[in-house]
């Protein structure tokens, strides 16, 4: 029993160490897609100090408002911020992590079901650490899992799978210890229960986490006595029970009725079309697995709906797939138990995301907690090929012991090199937009992460593709299309052909703001202000809280001498985005409104941020209330800032006012100089050649 147990630990530190190896390229990937959502803009999440109104604003983090969404989740991204803020080596950190404990459970679940599944005189038990061992390392390596653990906001569908595991596993030890006849040990049955809730708070598919554990005890677990068959009788009605309570507890947390089928007007398929294309998308999830090479894996795949049970033809072949599946999984309940689990596991947990919910067609990362099982069956097949061959001279044997040991290092290497994928938006949409020709989505992002890096004539190409895609998750697909056409037209100056585009984005997506937003940039600078003004208010009808709206909106009325108008919306800017920026634009508004000891008590709160930029304005105000000592005192300063070298001439006259702003927003160059020169006459030696520079600069 001891040889066993170190085994056992010896096998499980491989497992650990073999998980952060295969994921040491990850720690410096960016924020990706949703990221952008969950995290970066997400303001629930963004704990700048540990207390209970903060936790209660990150559990409240859903899409409606008042709701809670996958709290656990929220919480542990909402404490990575609190101490990584926006660095994601911190948020890899756990996901990583949060999958190595996962693999350690799995291990340790998969080594007690082969246990109880095989009798003692069995060939098996004595490979109980090595079955468990192969079946969680291919598990635990695969590279379709990158999108669950590399994909940061993916950690939902990590903690979830973690969840459901640790209440699997103290669910055993709690029914071994009630079988031993010594007394069940109650602890373990909280624990279980514990995990289960915090699994369901994770992702909501864990909802059928209690009908799972129901269905490994009718498939592992032997019930020789009337209190273990009276036990498996109250677990029948609990696991009937499970759904209801759900449903009850997503009712408490703000979900109804109409969120679950909310979105259909939007999506290209209907209910009964997501229903019979979702065996097609479970048959290729388990091709993935079994042969998950990183040419195969995307975040954006050319899956099309199925319109009736032949169009397209493999549609009505994978249901009866499914089928089969199923049958053989009742047929092997009694002698093919670990083949029955798996199969039923795998199943369980895809129903909720392979129903009539309205949800995407296809993703990656709904694999990770049903996958757990399935490689469970071809070890234990492998390992009786092995023992059955063991005495014969065959090469057989020889040549399966070395593929045993090549697979795990060939899907860890697989780990790492979909992760170099992952290492920017480039890479990562560049590869979705190549592996998916005909989905919109890919074409759309690649467009994006283009677009950041000033690459507008590659995007514009990419853009066109994207409108011309047949492929799309949402009907307001082809509006990020066009959107993005008319940034690309706009950054180009081309201000009539992005007008035309974003207009385009409109007839798909009516509400979204940022297109307003653009249209008031694009109608402002060609100088139709009236509809620019009517083109951002509309935006903020939309969206009130903005940040980018009231900035611009903002910085329309501040350009078009209303300073008024444009406090009340620079203001509601800088509440929400406390930056230099920001405050640098309610100063000047201060400013305009003769509101000088605000505006200079503000700006000292960020001089350091910019010391030329608030220098200036500080000057500015001390200016306009004749404050003659201190505005001397800015300006020199700035002259020895020029001295020093740490700025140049240049540089402070690049900073001031530019000709179609109005006066009041600081000096103009002549007037600048002007001041400049005369103060600095004033000082001293050191000074002096800076006087002639400025008589250089007057000219």
């Amino acid at each position: 029993m001891e040889v066993v147990e170190k085994k056992t630990i010896r096998y499980a530190i491989i497992l650990i160490l073999s998980v952060f190896v295969a994921y040491a390229n990850s720690f410096d990937c960016p924020f990706h897609f949703d990221d952008q959502l969950r995290i970066v803009d997400n303001e629930n999440i963004k704990l700048e100090k540990l207390s209970i109104n903060g936790l209660k604003k990150a559990l409240f983090s859903g899409d409606y408002e008042g709701t809670i969404y996958r709290p656990v989740s929220a919480l542990t991204l909402a404490i990575n911020y609190h101490y990584n803020r926006l660095n994601t080596f911190g948020y890899h950190l756990v996901n990583v992590s949060a999958h190595a404990v996962t693999t350690l459970f799995l291990f340790l679940v998969i080594l007690h079901t082969i246990r109880m599944v095989f009798p003692t005189e069995s060939i098996y038990y004595p490979l109980s650490n090595e079955i468990a061992f192969f079946s969680t390392i291919l598990w635990a390596l695969n590279p379709i899992h990158t999108q669950a653990v590399t994909y940061i906001v993916q950690r939902m569908a990590v903690l979830a799978g973690l969840f459901s595991i640790m209440s699997l596993y103290f669910f055993i030890l709690w029914r071994i210890s009630f079988k031993s006849g010594a007394g069940a040990k109650t602890g373990y049955l909280i624990l279980s229960i514990f995990c289960c809730l915090l699994a369901f708070g994770s992702k909501e598919n864990a909802i059928v986490l209690p009908f799972a554990i129901f269905v490994y005890e009718a498939i592992v677990m032997k019930r020789s006595s009337s209190k273990e068959k009276l036990l498996f009788r109250v677990m029948i009605y609990l696991a009937l029970l499970a759904p209801v309570i759900a449903f009850g507890l997503y009712r408490a947390m703000g979900g109804t009725l109409d969120m679950l089928l909310e979105g259909y007007a939007n999506r290209p398929f209907t209910p009964y079309e997501r229903l019979i294309s979702e065996p097609r998308a479970l048959i290729i999830y388990i091709a993935q697995l079994f042969y998950p090479i990183p040419q195969r894996l995307s975040l954006v795949h050319d899956f099309e709906k199925s319109t009736g049970l032949v169009q397209p033809p493999e549609t009505l072949l994978a249901i009866l797939l499914v089928f089969l599946l199923f049958l053989i999984a009742i047929a092997g309940v009694k002698r093919y138990k670990v083949l029955s689990l798996a199969i039923f596991w795998f199943f369980m947990f895809h129903s909720v995301e392979s129903s009539f919910l309205c949800l995407e067609l296809f993703f990656e990362h709904r694999n990770y907690t049903p996958s757990m099982f399935i490689f469970v069956p071809l070890v234990t097949l492998v390992s009786y090929i092995l023992l059955v061959f063991r005495k014969s001279s065959s090469a057989a044997p020889v040549i399966i012991k070395i593929f045993a040991a090549i697979l795990p290092l060939l899907f860890g290497f697989g780990v790492h090199s979909r992760n170099l994928d992952y290492k920017s938006p480039l890479l990562l949409w560049k590869d979705a937009a190549e592996k998916a020709p005909r989905s919109i989505r890919g074409h759309t992002n690649y467009c994006s992460a283009l677009c950041d890096l000033g690459r507008y004539d590659e995007a514009l190409k990419v853009c066109e593709k994207a409108v011309r895609a047949d492929i799309y998750n949402q009907i307001t697909d082809y509006g990020i299309a066009y959107y993005n056409i008319g940034y690309v037209y706009m950054k180009l100056d081309d201000l009539e052909k992005s007008k035309i585009n974003y207009i385009q984005a409109l007839r798909y997506n009516a509400k979204d703001a940022s297109i307003f937003n653009n249209l008031g940039a694009v109608y402002g600078n060609m100088g139709d202000y009236s509809a620019a003004e009517r083109f951002y208010l509309k935006g903020l009808s939309l969206n009130e809280d903005s940040k980018l709206l009231n900035r611009n909106i903002g910085l329309f009325y501040l350009r078009h001498n209303r300073p008024q108008e444009a406090f009340k919306y620079l203001t509601k800017y800088y509440d929400k985005e406390k930056v230099a920026d920001a405050a640098l634009y309610v100063a000047t508004c201060l400013n305009a409104l003769s509101r000088y000891d605000e505006a200079v008590k503000l700006v000292e709160k960020y001089r350091n941020d910019d010391p030329v930029q608030f220098g200036l304005v500080l000057a500015w105000s001390y200016y306009k209330m004749s404050d003659k000592e201190n505005l001397e005192s800015e300006l020199v300063k700035l002259a020895k800032m020029v001295i020093s070298g740490e700025v140049t001439l240049s540089n402070i006259m690049g900073k001031l006012r530019k000709e179609n702003w109005p006066e009041y927003y600081g000096f103009e160059k002549h007037e600048f100089l002007e001041i400049f020169s005369k103060t600095l006459n004033t000082q001293k030696d050191e000074i002096d050649e800076l006087v002639r520079i400025l008589e250089y600069f007057k000219d």
